[in-house]
């Protein structure tokens, strides 16, 4: 069975790390998101390799999962830990953008994951894409 992690904002593959040992006999992909800033973008990058397998996602990582089984990508199936939700959730990422215009991407990291989130977790290309990301999830409204 192939299982793909999807990180989420201000993270990297790495985030999954904890959980790669518990995983032996599944075929894993941790690929790098390529941080578009583009929802369509990013699930033309998802669709090259995740078709019949299982995506599992969290944050941001978990919002392009929900997109993706939104879009009809044939996967096996779904596990996405906090995806945004559009108008069905409207002020999720309320806290989140305020304290990314307080204190930049370690505000972001620190609210959206808690205190355990430093940013030795946040590769320097997460950190630039920060904004383009917080915008592209903020926009993101879930099909029917």
């Amino acid at each position: 069975m192939r299982l793909v992690l999807l990180h989420g904002t201000v993270t990297g593959p790495s985030a999954w790390d904890p959980l790669l040992p518990y995983l032996h006999g599944f075929d894993v992909v941790a690929p790098e998101r390529p941080r578009t800033g583009s929802l369509a973008a990013e699930l033309g990058w998802l669709a090259t390799f995740a078709e019949g397998a299982w995506l599992v996602g969290m944050s941001g990582g978990a919002t392009l999962g929900l997109a993706a089984v939104a879009s009809d990508l044939p996967l096996a199936g779904a596990i996405l830990h906090e995806p945004a939700v559009g108008s069905l959730q409207p002020g999720l990422l309320a806290p989140v953008a305020q304290a990314f215009e307080r204190d930049g991407v370690a505000g972001l990291g620190r609210t959206l994951y808690g205190a355990s989130w430093s940013l030795d977790l946040c590769p320097p290309a997460a950190a630039e894409a920060a904004a383009a990301e917080l915008a592209m999830f903020r926009g993101f409204e879930p099909a029917p």
